[in-house]
């Protein structure tokens, strides 16, 4: 999944266009432009363990972000904005539903648990969560509110688990969320629609990366 269809393939696609026009119908009912001002980027669980084809968890369309996210983390990272990301990682026997739910884990000492190098910055900030949500006993909120961060633009992997959880998470904190619709990626279309729909409607503001991008000085 690579996000939503390029416009060029929806008039062939009556599903992509119908997806795409719901997501009109919520940019109206919500139309904020991010504003970079008191943001962080927010890039979510960009691990081999998605990333490459030979992990039994690879999501296809993950490796197609990575360009997308790296031009965004650079520039936030020029603009003096924050840069996050979040690296997931379970022990055994410590790992609480995440284990008996999966019946697989992320161990710290497998080479697939590491983010990718494509996005590796000394200036970013990595946090080891072990739960969908980033918040988790991650120490992630009093991060952002000591750094005064009221808005966050979000993307990575998975759409429908940790990305969900996440902006679920957030907007409870009272935090400003914007969805990165094509920076984000899930293993079917069915997934990544009924995430983006419910987030979409009740928890962040649907953008691109090239909105975002303008946002920030070139």
């Amino acid at each position: 999944m690579q996000g939503i269809c390029p416009p060029s393939s929806r008039a062939s696609n009556p599903a992509a266009a119908a997806f795409a026009a719901e997501i009109r119908l919520f940019r109206r009912r919500h139309p904020q432009k991010f504003d970079p001002a008191a943001s962080a980027l927010l890039i979510l669980d960009m691990q081999e363990y998605f990333l490459r084809p030979d992990s039994h968890a690879y999501i296809p369309g993950a490796p197609v972000l990575l360009p997308r996210l790296k031009k965004l983390q650079d520039r936030f990272l020029a603009a003096g904005r924050p840069v996050i990301h979040t690296r997931h990682l379970n022990q055994p026997g410590r790992a609480g539903a995440m284990e008996t739910w999966w019946h697989d884990l992320i161990r710290k000492d497998d080479p697939l648990s590491l983010i990718s190098l494509a996005l590796s910055d000394s200036r970013v900030e990595v946090i080891e969560k072990s739960r969908y949500d980033a918040f988790h006993r991650t120490g992630l909120e009093a991060r952002l509110k000591r750094l005064g961060i009221r808005r966050l633009a979000v993307a990575g992997v998975v759409t429908h688990l940790c990305l969900e959880t996440t902006i679920r998470s957030a907007f409870v904190r009272d935090f400003e969320c914007f969805l990165i619709l094509d920076g984000t990626s899930d293993w079917t279309d069915a997934y990544f629609r009924g995430s983006v729909r419910n987030l979409c409607h009740g928890f962040a503001v649907p953008v691109r990366t090239g909105e975002i991008l303008r946002t920030l000085p070139s």
